[in-house]
């Protein structure tokens, strides 16, 4: 867990309105109702990711010895990626949000889902530089990605 929420874990109370809302006075049709808490944990994941995306590009700008630059932190994504963090014990607050939800989310699949999708948002990027006719893999990139791969 990042250190500025470590204690406080603002999501549980998150969680604990939810599950109350459930058994709440409203009369609410229970498709409206489950829509609206999709809508609310969607809302909240997404921040929780964000926060997370924010204390992962910190940390690596800090890994960063010589002028650490935002570029240069960037280009340390492949090599810092999420499963590295979690590796050396940093927990996501987005798995943290859902592992306190359902309790068999598991930490190997929070890491596996992002891996997936990070290939996959790859391959989209080159299938639309594809379609616009403009080649991703130019001498200029496969030179610039041999330099940094040899540091």
């Amino acid at each position: 867990m990042t250190p500025m929420f470590n204690g406080r874990r603002p999501f549980i109370f998150f969680i604990e309105s939810l599950k109350e809302r459930d058994t709440s006075r409203f009369n609410i049709k229970v498709f409206e109702d489950h829509m609206q808490a999709h809508y609310l944990i969607r809302a909240m994941s997404k921040y929780l990711e964000k926060m997370d995306k924010y204390v992962r590009q910190r940390l690596r700008m800090c890994m960063i010895h010589k002028h650490p630059t935002v570029k240069k932190v960037y280009g340390m994504c492949y090599k810092w990626n999420i499963e590295f963090f979690v590796r050396i014990g940093l927990i996501p607050s987005k798995w943290w949000f859902y592992y306190k939800m359902w309790g068999t989310y598991t930490i190997e699949k929070y890491v596996e889902y992002h891996m997936h999708r990070n290939k996959v948002d790859m391959e989209q990027r080159i299938q639309k530089f594809k379609e616009l006719g403009i080649a991703f893999y130019t001498k200029k990139r496969l030179k610039k990605m041999d330099d940094s791969l040899s540091r």
